[in-house]
């Protein structure tokens, strides 16, 4: 599951998570990435799962708003 709030073409992650069953799979990274490159939205990030993502993986930080 992830929480957001959509404003004109950025999106703003508040919340992310997954159930402790399904975790260490890759679901959150799934879904942080289809939601942000397939609506070519910017990302204004609350979520500490999502910067420590945004983070890790430097071919993210162009979509940083």
């Amino acid at each position: 599951m992830a929480n957001y709030t959509l404003a004109g073409n950025t999106i703003t992650f508040t919340h992310t998570e997954v159930p402790p069953a399904a975790r260490r799979r890759g679901i959150a990274s799934r879904l942080v990435e289809g939601a942000v490159r397939a609506r070519g939205l910017k990302v204004f990030v609350r979520c500490p799962f999502v910067q420590a993502y945004i983070d890790k993986h430097a071919e993210f930080a162009d979509l940083l708003a």
